[in-house]
């Protein structure tokens, strides 16, 4: 900051973190910064990315800023949050010119933490754990209902002769509706002959035929496609330093199950900071960073899975009889 001058932003991370959860490196900045955009253009765990602008688009094609982290040009997405002290933002043309043309739309200078001169060590953890589900869910109908309306409707199409076939091949045979299911058929729905139901089964009175009695199993598809999931995070740290001395290092881990099936990120983060004083005008440092992510997604398919979430009847069986 003092080889520059205008307008210059400076978000300390650390305060910001104690006082809400920062997972990433755009959530910090979110309404930080006076004239910042930040627009999430990714939901998949560990895929979670920012559209950042500072002086709104002023090109058609790449108006991303530039990333200086730890005065090496990088990404914000390869540095944890927890081990960021310091986001510096030159605005303006004047504060970031010493960067060059690759500098028109803004810098983002991040500084990592390194330790502390003259400091016993301090040993830090840090553990969140969060569950996560749908914000809104669409509500369906439920395998009573679906078996009320579907079996009413191919009632009335036993009257129409070019349908009465399919009719009545969907009430009787093998169908998600009809009774000719059997203890291995796809779908679950059949006569209920008394004895004891089995695991799962309920029953209800044949919308169509209120003498007979219909079994079957209901499955919530949404529950399948979109479970609850399990969000966590780790770090242990420690930092200090001597006279001539400082340092700081970090393990971390974050799990996230995601909340769509197929989906979820599992990451292992290290980083070391270590720097000398070798005379009093001579520093000596070293930084180094390690991630190892996997991350599973489902892409283009995430569509099609929704569209047949809705679609699936509910007396359709997940699993087979064995459980596979």
């Amino acid at each position: 900051k003092v080889a520059v001058s205008g307008s210059i932003v400076q978000v300390n991370v650390a305060e910001l973190a104690a006082s809400r959860p920062v997972t990433n490196v755009g959530t910090a900045l979110a309404g930080q910064v006076a004239g910042m955009k930040v627009i999430n253009t990714g939901n998949v765990p560990g895929a979670e990315s920012q559209n950042i602008t500072i002086r709104g688009t002023g090109t058609i094609s790449n108006a991303a800023p530039l990333v200086i982290v730890d005065g090496v040009e990088g990404y914000m997405t390869d540095v944890d949050a927890s081990d960021i002290e310091t986001i510096t933002v030159l605005k303006d043309a004047a504060s970031s010119a010493i960067y060059g043309a690759r500098a028109s739309n803004g810098v983002i200078l991040v500084t990592t933490k390194s330790g502390n001169y003259n400091k016993a060590p301090t040993i830090t953890f840090e553990a969140s754990v969060a569950r996560q589900d749908l914000a809104s869910k669409i509500d369906y109908l439920d395998a009573e209902q679906s078996l009320t309306y579907a079996r009413k409707s191919w009632q009335d199409w036993l009257n129409v002769p070019a349908r009465a076939t399919s009719a009545r091949g969907a009430l009787t045979g093998v169908s998600p509706y009809g009774t000719g299911n059997g203890e291995n058929s796809q779908y679950t729905t059949r006569y209920y002959e008394g004895g004891d139901l089995p695991e799962g089964y309920k029953t209800m009175v044949d919308p169509i035929d209120p003498s007979k009695t219909l079994m079957y199993k209901e499955t919530d598809w949404r529950s399948i496609v979109f479970p609850v999931a399990l969000y966590q995070k780790y770090r242990v740290s420690v930092d200090g330093g001597a006279d001539r001395v400082r340092y700081n290092a970090g393990l971390g881990y974050t799990s996230d199950s995601g909340v769509m099936i197929g989906s979820g990120y599992n990451r292992f983060n290290a980083k070391v900071a270590f720097e000398v004083k070798v005379t009093k005008k001579l520093t000596a440092s070293v930084n180094a960073d390690f991630a190892r992510s996997l991350q599973k997604d489902l892409g283009i398919q995430r569509n099609t899975i929704f569209r047949a979430m809705q679609a699936l009847p509910p007396t359709l069986a997940p699993y087979f009889p064995d459980g596979t």
